[in-house]
């Protein structure tokens, strides 16, 4: 499952859709919402996190960006961190309404 901040063209929300994963927007551009997805954080198999600064664009990875990720398969903080993402995926997966194309950015700002 993901959660994406964004539907903007070159979101990759859509392909992970049509890849079969389930995939909610996550604030920003939600006209109803007043969270905002902010966290950059991965979670494998309940067993491993992987968090950080870290952009999970490629122009963040292309330019070098001065970020860290910090790996762990600690279990308080796996367990604190899949807690945290099941509470943001059902508060988004809730009132979620994701077109079936990417938006052009500024229609997606807009919105």
């Amino acid at each position: 499952r993901h959660i994406s901040p964004y539907l903007w063209l070159g979101s990759r929300i859509f392909e992970l859709a049509r890849a079969g994963v389930s995939a909610v927007v996550g604030g920003h551009e939600r006209e109803d919402s007043q969270a905002r997805m902010h966290h950059k954080f991965v979670l494998i198999d309940k067993r491993l996190l992987l968090t950080g600064s870290f952009n999970w664009t490629v122009s963040a990875h292309a330019r070098g960006n001065c970020e860290n990720l910090l790996v762990t398969s600690d279990s308080e903080m796996v367990s604190a961190f899949s807690a945290e993402f099941e509470r943001l995926y059902s508060l988004f997966r809730a009132s979620n309404a994701m077109p079936q194309q990417p938006l052009p950015r500024a229609a997606a700002a807009a919105r």
